[in-house]
């Protein structure tokens, strides 16, 4: 259950994101990519090539 409020940091990825990757792959992006932590609470927002071109 997510409890999301104004104090919930967001992320977005700056880039399309292949969907078909798993948990593990999208912490590897978030860590190396980002920079982040996902331990630390905050949401990622990933897209797939079809919306990151609209």
């Amino acid at each position: 259950m997510l409890h999301l409020n104004s104090a919930t940091a967001s992320y977005w990825y700056n880039g399309a994101a292949d969907m078909r990757k798993g948990f593990h792959a999208f912490c590897g992006i978030v860590q190396q990519h980002m920079q982040g932590n996902i331990l630390q609470g905050g949401v990622y927002i990933f897209v797939n090539r079809k919306r990151w071109a609209n």
